[in-house]
């Protein structure tokens, strides 16, 4: 799963807290000597260790219900109430540990998080 928040209708404006949050989320990750950046590179990784004809699946799971269709706007709902409940948990720790963020910090970027999920009007995805 990528963390990285995308949109391929262009409403997802440029420097939004989504893309703030993949591009901090990484680079703490790799601070901390865990990249989070796995899910672009797991292909390459899996040949690299010997294995012959893999196929890659990606599906854009949606972030709210804008998707097309009944199973995408239900995969959308779910998603999006997974990102509601587990950000500060994915997040907390890294942030605090690997670049030396505050608590409060930390809370004011979950906070910018939580309000940019509400706004139905950014039609944003992540790669799974």
């Amino acid at each position: 799963m990528s963390i990285e928040l995308k949109s391929d209708d262009g409403s997802l404006p440029p420097n939004h807290i989504f893309d703030r949050w993949g591009k901090t989320l990484l680079e703490a990750s790799e601070a901390y000597g865990k990249s989070l950046g796995t899910a672009n590179q797991i292909k390459g990784l899996i040949e690299t260790n010997g294995f012959v004809g893999v196929v890659e699946n990606t599906f854009k799971w949606p972030i709210g219900r804008w998707g097309q269709g009944r199973k995408l706007r239900a995969i959308g709902r779910l998603n999006k109430m997974h990102w509601e409940i587990s950000m500060e948990g994915w997040c907390i720790a890294l942030l605090t540990r690997a670049l030396k963020w505050t608590v409060p910090q930390v809370k004011e970027f979950l906070q910018e998080m939580e309000e940019a999920l509400k706004d139905d009007n950014i039609h944003a995805y992540h790669e799974v």
